[in-house]
This record gives structure tokens, C-alpha cells and sequence, in this order.
């Protein structure tokens, strides 16, 4: 092989991979470049599993079909293993010694197997056969092996991108799923100022009405219907508070972050809705008020979700704040779920919420749940960078 042959053989690999970013068609683009170009047989592209075990084929070319359902996943024990525990080519130009061993492999005479690399780690193998007897010529293997380089190359690039979709299409999913949350919220209050409120000060009116008819006549009786007035308004007056409070939580100006969550917890013991510890580890600090109501928001709608969904009486809540670092844990031992069936069925509104939430904040948030084995969210935020000053902008 002439060298103007090995660049232009590169030259229309490079330009195969060059052409897409999806690794599906990245990998098959190369098997065929590969095959076509530099006159081999047959060809298949390996990758690891993710717990590299196994190689589980991409793409075959040249490969009877026969023969394919028994190549689709080889143990790392093969010749493959052998190149990604080494990370070098390996040559076998008599595969007669292996056709006891691997028996689909009696169509093929000679095999080339050469690591595909990401960073100098051996992400999977490319295997070239002939159907005769062949010398590879040092050319050859070397030209094979820049070519597995370019697949690594071209596949870590396929994988980001494919990476960056997703983490767009989140984003995207997150952005719809804020304005449907917002558009729940407005309809809920709205429900609940119809049902209770508007039907509550109707009667109000409306009983007033009789007082100012009724006085002269039956000033006892209407001194009744006064009382009667008086606790309606206390409970309307309640139900304001509480509407109010779940746009605003007045207790975060009023106590602080610690304070709020502290009153959060005990309104949910003193309705008998569930038992909540409260564990605090070190010396809390005010933060900024954007960070302080996004924390306590998360708090309070992974407690609502545990009261609501969980199936238990019991939770805790553990908050560690140290100089540079705020960590918070809500746990519970209720029936837990499945993370990934919720978001792919979009059913995870109040989690993506959170996670938005904390994402806006540069800080991390994970969630770890299982049916029949509760659940377990995590938020890690840089305290020092939220700290509050002597005074806070975001407070004006």
C-alpha cells in the first residue's frame, strides 16, 4: 500500500465520520469506509457494557446472517479482551487454532483486532477479516489502528452531542412542565377562592343583609346571627393566611430559613399528619433570599410528596451546614417509585420542579427512590457563595 493510498483511505474515513453526529450512523459510516476502502471481508465494531463485561456488537458488515445472532456479545476473555486489557492490535493471520472455540468464525482465515480508544481508555474493538490467508503488512495494521482512533474520536463526539440533546430536551421538558406547575398553581387558588372564599363571603353578605333588615325586630336574634358572622370571618381570615402563606411563606421573613422549615415541620405534627425529625449539624447561617425560599420550597414539596404519595407517618428531615457548604436530606421509608418510568411518563412535575430549582442555584440535587424502599433526595449547594451579606439586593 502506497502512502498517497493510506491518506486517501484516512482521508474518506475522516470525511465518512465527519458527516454525521449520531453514533449510530457514525459507527456504521466507518465499517463500511473501512471495508470498502482497504478491500477487507468482513468487519464488526465491539463496545464495552457499561460494566465491562462484555462487548456487544454495533455494527457488522460482511458477517453471513447466520453467523451474526452467534457475534452479537463476546466475553472479555476473547481476543477482544486481550486488546482492551492491553490496549494494543492484535494480529491473527491463522484463525484455524480458534474454530473449536468460536465455530462461526470457520468462514474467515486471517483477523485484525484493534482497540478503539477515548482519551488513551480502550472503549471497544475493531475486527477485520479476510476470507484467505493474509500477512498484514505493517501499513496495513497501522492504517487500521488510525482508523479505530478516528471511530473513538468520532464516537465520544456522537455521545456529547447525544448528551447535549437530551440535557436540551430536559431543559425544554422542565421549561413546560414550569409554566403547566404555574398554570396549576393559578387554577388551584382560583378553585379554592371560588369553593371557599367567594362561596363564604357571599353568605357573609348576605346574612349582613338580614341584620341591617332585622335589627329593629329581633335584635336577640340577630345578635345570634352576629356571633355566627364573627366565626365565619375567623375562618375565612385562617383561610387567607393559608393562601397567602403557600404563595409567600411569611415565617421565612419572620424567622428565617431555619425557622420556616422549623414551623413547616410542626404544623404537620400538630395537624396529626405525620411525624417529621429534624436533625441540624453545625451553625446556620442567613442565606440570600432567593437561595433561602428556593431551599425551603424544595423542602416543602418533597415533605407534601412523602404525606401525599409515600404511604408513611414518618420522615426526617437533616440539614449540615458548614463554612463553604449547605447539604440537606429528606428521607423516608415509605413505598418509593420509579424514577425513570415517572419522567418518561411525565409524572414528576413537583421533582423537576425541585431539581429546577436547585439547578438555578448552580447547585446539586439527587433523588434516589425504589418501590417498596422509600426515598432518598440529596440537595449539596455552595453556602458560602449564597451567604447573606449585611445586606441582601434581592431582599429590596
Amino acid at each position: 500500500m502506497t502512502e498517497f493510498t493510506r491518506i486517501q483511505a484516512l482521508s474518506k474515513v475522516s470525511i465518512a465520520l465527519s458527516t454525521t453526529l449520531r453514533l449510530d450512523e457514525v459507527l456504521y459510516k466507518a465499517i463500511v469506509e473501512c471495508i470498502e476502502t482497504l478491500n477487507f471481508d468482513a468487519a464488526v465494531i465491539y463496545l464495552l457494557d457499561e460494566n465491562k463485561e462484555y462487548f456487544i456488537a454495533q455494527h457488522f458488515y460482511g458477517i453471513p446472517t447466520e453467523t451474526v445472532k452467534h457475534m452479537k456479545k463476546l466475553p472479555t476473555d476473547s481476543i477482544g479482551g486481550v486488546v482492551a486489557a492491553s490496549g494494543k492490535t492484535v494480529v491473527t493471520e491463522d484463525l484455524g487454532q480458534y474454530y473449536h472455540q468460536r465455530p462461526q468464525l470457520e468462514g474467515f482465515k486471517s483477523l485484525m483486532s484493534v482497540p478503539i480508544q477515548v482519551k488513551k481508555k480502550t472503549i471497544g474493538v475493531l475486527d477485520v477479516f479476510t476470507k484467505e490467508y493474509r500477512v498484514f503488512e505493517p501499513e496495513d495494521i497501522s492504517l487500521i489502528e488510525s482508523i479505530g482512533l478516528q471511530i473513538g474520536v468520532a464516537s465520544e463526539n456522537a455521545k456529547t452531542f447525544l448528551e447535549l440533546e437530551e440535557s436540551r430536551q430536559l431543559n425544554a421538558d422542565l421549561l413546560a412542565m414550569q409554566v403547566d406547575m404555574q398554570e396549576r398553581e393559578r387554577q388551584r387558588i382560583a378553585q379554592e377562592i371560588h369553593d371557599s372564599l367567594n362561596q363564604s363571603m357571599v353568605g357573609l353578605y348576605f346574612h349582613l343583609q338580614y341584620c341591617r333588615d332585622e335589627i329593629d325586630r329581633s335584635p336577640d336574634h340577630v345578635l345570634a346571627v352576629l356571633d355566627k358572622l364573627l366565626s365565619m370571618t375567623k375562618e375565612n381570615i385562617q383561610e387567607i393566611r393559608q393562601i397567602i402563606y403557600d404563595l409567600h411563606p411569611v415565617a421565612l421573613e419572620k424567622y428565617g430559613f431555619l425557622g420556616a422549615v422549623e414551623e413547616l415541620i410542626s404544623r404537620y405534627s400538630q395537624q396529626g399528619l405525620m411525624e417529621i425529625d429534624l436533625y441540624i449539624q453545625g451553625n446556620p447561617s442567613r442565606y440570600h433570599a432567593k437561595a433561602e425560599i428556593y431551599l425551603y420550597r424544595v423542602i416543602q414539596e418533597a415533605i407534601n410528596n412523602i404525606y401525599k404519595h409515600a404511604h408513611t407517618k414518618q420522615a426526617s428531615v437533616s440539614m449540615y451546614f458548614e463554612s463553604t457548604e449547605v447539604r440537606i436530606l429528606i428521607e423516608d421509608q415509605g413505598i418509593g417509585f420509579d424514577l425513570t418510568h415517572k419522567l418518561k411518563n411525565r409524572e414528576a412535575y413537583g421533582l423537576l420542579g425541585m431539581k429546577r430549582r436547585i439547578d438555578d442555584l448552580n447547585g446539586r440535587l439527587t433523588i434516589t427512590s425504589q418501590p417498596a424502599k422509600g426515598t432518598w433526595i440529596e440537595v449539596l449547594l455552595d453556602g458560602e457563595h449564597h451567604l447573606r451579606k449585611d445586606r441582601d439586593p434581592q431582599d429590596d
